[in-house]
């Protein structure tokens, strides 16, 4: 087989990423197979699996631990021409100067789990440049792998709506087309959908049973559903908007830029007071100087007779609920009662806390 080595070693450093450290074989290893287009390399840890097909001459049939694999690519310029021959059960790897032996264990290790189903229930295509942005956004307030609360750690797939919440805020956006059963999907396999899918184009979304399968260009991920049922009712989660005390729209480049002159950061706790009277005025409270900005806005119904109101939250949070560009409304409620950040096809929910 020969086959560029840079695009090669390009993938299998997207690859190991799915392989666990401690992972035995066969999960430790690669499987590579020949395919209409060239060469097909797929990793998996038995949940999720990733796939990506390369063009290459004279694709071989094996299977290989996939850090030596990767090491053997890099002890070659990205330049060359990468040479791959099974001999007697081994690869060989071979570049100008360099040779490399592998063990192998048999294809068939790998598992069915990986195998392409034909039988798909439903097939969506969604728009690469609009779906990932949205998940990405999502994804910010995803829980962390918590065995108490492992529902958390992952996004919700439902419908038109991409969800995701810790606990104590809410993400949630509108992909036009979407309309898929509910489908939750392991923060794992959402992290590798982010980096292996091209930012544009078509991105097709197909299940079979609980296995979800995304296609986009050369790469396939596929992954077992978490049990989406367990996932919290999170519609009661968002107070209703003609309920809130009053409303303040802003453009949301503005929020931002006030987060940061604050000194919202990172991802340490930022406890934030939020001070509103036809206008936003910001203070960091923390150790030190007690820093200030105010936010200019565009229109607020807010009684400009009555007392300021005054509401606490982490500034983490406000900086993720951000919505990129363009225009935000802010709906307040009570001092201990959830913040909305509603910026048309994304609405976050951010709890309150004290002071």
């Amino acid at each position: 087989m020969h086959i560029a080595c840079g695009a090669f070693t390009r993938a299998l450093q997207s690859l190991v990423t799915l392989i666990d450290r401690k992972a035995r074989a066969p999960r430790d290893h690669l499987l590579l197979e020949p395919v209409p287009a060239g060469v097909a390399l797929t990793a998996t840890d038995g949940t999720t699996s990733v796939r990506i097909t390369l063009a290459c001459d004279a694709p071989v049939l094996a299977c290989v631990d996939a850090r030596n694999l990767l090491a053997a690519a890099r002890a070659a310029s990205p330049r060359d021409l990468l040479t791959l021959t099974v001999v007697n059960g081994q690869v060989v790897v071979a570049s100008p100067g360099t040779t490399t032996t592998l063990a192998t264990i048999p294809p068939d290790s790998f598992g069915r789990e990986i195998r392409a189903h034909d039988e798909v229930l439903e097939r969506r295509t969604v728009d690469a440049a609009a779906f990932l942005p949205a998940l990405s956004w999502v994804a910010r307030a995803m829980g962390t792998e918590d065995p108490t609360r492992n529902q958390l750690a992952g996004v919700l797939l439902a419908g038109d709506r991409v969800v995701a919440t810790d606990g104590k805020r809410l993400h949630v956006a509108w992909v036009q087309g979407m309309a898929l059963y509910p489908t939750q999907i392991s923060a794992k396999a959402i992290a590798l959908l982010l980096r292996a899918s091209p930012a544009t184009g078509e991105l097709e979304v197909a299940t079979h049973g609980s296995v979800v399968q995304f296609t986009a260009g050369a790469w396939t991920i596929r992954t077992r559903a978490m049990g989406h049922t367990a996932f919290p009712p999170y519609q009661a989660v968002i107070p209703d908007a003609a309920s809130a005390a009053f409303t303040i729209q802003l453009e949301a480049s503005g929020l931002e830029a006030a987060l940061e002159r604050v000194g919202v950061r990172g991802k340490a706790n930022a406890p934030l007071s939020m001070r509103c009277n036809g206008r936003i005025v910001l203070s960091l409270v923390g150790e030190g100087a007690r820093r200030v900005a105010e936010i200019e806005v565009a229109a607020s119904t807010h009684d400009a007779a009555a007392a300021d109101f005054v509401l606490a939250v982490d500034g983490r949070y406000l900086r993720d609920a951000v919505a990129g560009d363009g225009a935000a409304t802010l709906r307040f409620y009570a001092d201990l009662r959830p913040l909305v950040v509603d910026s048309g096809a994304r609405l976050a929910v951010v709890m309150p806390m004290r002071l």
